[in-house]
């Protein structure tokens, strides 16, 4: 059982992880369009 709760947390751990790089991932490209869009307006 012990061992079972082990591997579940891992893989929430994991996936928690790769999750947080992803939306930050996203949020930075969400960022950089905006950027883009507004120098484009600038112009």
């Amino acid at each position: 059982m012990h061992l079972l709760f082990s591997y579940l947390y891992e893989q929430a751990y994991t996936y928690g992880k790769y999750y947080y790089y992803y939306k930050m991932h996203n949020i930075q490209a969400l960022i950089d369009f905006t950027r883009e869009d507004t120098t484009n307006l600038d112009i």
